[in-house]
């Protein structure tokens, strides 16, 4: 994951910019909610076409994060 390797760069945020379109893997989900808040990283998303998902919200709103329209 691009996540994990952000994290080893010691980041305090993330700005995810992308259109939500492909499917999620809920491993995945709790995967990158589990290394974003144990490093302590916000998770900001803007997306283009689609709102995240419950469970990519989740992620958002457990680190800190924000939705941008």
């Amino acid at each position: 994951y691009a996540i994990e390797q952000l994290a080893k760069s010691n980041v305090d945020a993330i700005y995810w910019f992308c259109d939500l379109q492909d499917s999620e893997d809920p491993r995945g989900i709790d995967k990158i909610k589990n290394i974003l808040k144990n490093k302590n990283i916000r998770l900001y998303v803007k997306s283009l076409d689609f709102p995240p998902t419950p469970e990519l919200k989740s992620v958002i709103d457990e680190t800190g994060g924000r939705i941008f329209n």
